[in-house]
């Protein structure tokens, strides 16, 4: 946000995907398939927004790659072991879901969830154009 208009909210906390979800004010949220999740973090991190400077799929797959390490607590492993990063994906929940405002420009609904730590994570961003 400090290279553009826009917003972002996100939050860490106890609990499943719709509390997370309603803590950064989405509405409904849909099931996202781990590659599609994976592929948004790092389109995202790979992005400047909608007016920013854009840094780069390298440092947006290593974002979403340590986004990923970190939900599954696998951040003390790091660099994770690609077998041990791909069971914990498959653990992982992912939801999308549009972030308020209008719906043009730049945007990211996500929320991931552990299940086995009863934790999640939301990030709802927009830069609109």
């Amino acid at each position: 946000t400090a290279e553009s208009g826009g917003r972002a909210t996100a939050v860490a906390l106890e609990g499943g995907a719709e509390v997370a979800a309603a803590a950064v004010g989405a509405g409904e949220i849909g099931p996202l398939p781990p590659a599609d999740a994976l592929a948004l973090m790092a389109w995202c991190g790979a992005s400047g927004g909608a007016h920013g400077r854009r840094r780069g799929m390298a440092p947006g797959r290593f974002g979403a790659w340590w986004a990923v390490a970190a939900a599954a607590g696998l951040l003390d492993e790091w660099p994770a072991d690609p077998d041990r990063m791909g069971a914990a994906v498959a653990r992982l929940g992912f939801w999308g879901f549009q972030p308020q405002g209008r719906p043009t420009g730049w945007r990211l609904g996500l929320v991931i969830a552990n299940p086995d730590l009863d934790r999640s994570w939301a990030i709802s961003a927009r830069d609109p154009a």
